[in-house]
């Protein structure tokens, strides 16, 4: 399956499964602020979930620059924690968040 989620490649980098939903994590590309952190939860049938984030897609712009997530968790709790990378005044800088709605 392939989602398009803007105007040039997104790129998922781990996904995790809950129950019947995959959460995928990874980058999804944004014009205005580069790349951004992409959390997307997919229901059974591979299409988005629309009751997890806005219509099924978590998108964090960190710095206003690059963002990625390169891994993904689910705690406990049932929230979601990512961890990648973000860069900021040119510097990579590692990065953890963790969805909370």
């Amino acid at each position: 399956m392939i989602l398009a989620l803007g105007g040039a490649p997104e790129r998922a980098d781990d996904l995790v499964r809950v129950g019947t939903k995959l959460l995928v994590a990874g980058r999804i590309h944004r014009a205005s602020t580069a790349d951004d952190v992409g959390v997307v939860r997919l229901q059974e049938d591979g299409t988005l979930d629309p009751t997890f984030a806005t219509n099924g897609i978590a998108r964090i712009d960190v710095a206003g620059r690059t963002d990625a997530a390169h891994g993904i968790a689910l705690q406990p709790n049932g929230k979601v924690v990512a961890a990648g990378e973000t860069w900021k005044q040119g510097v990579p800088r590692f990065l953890v968040i963790r969805l909370t709605a």
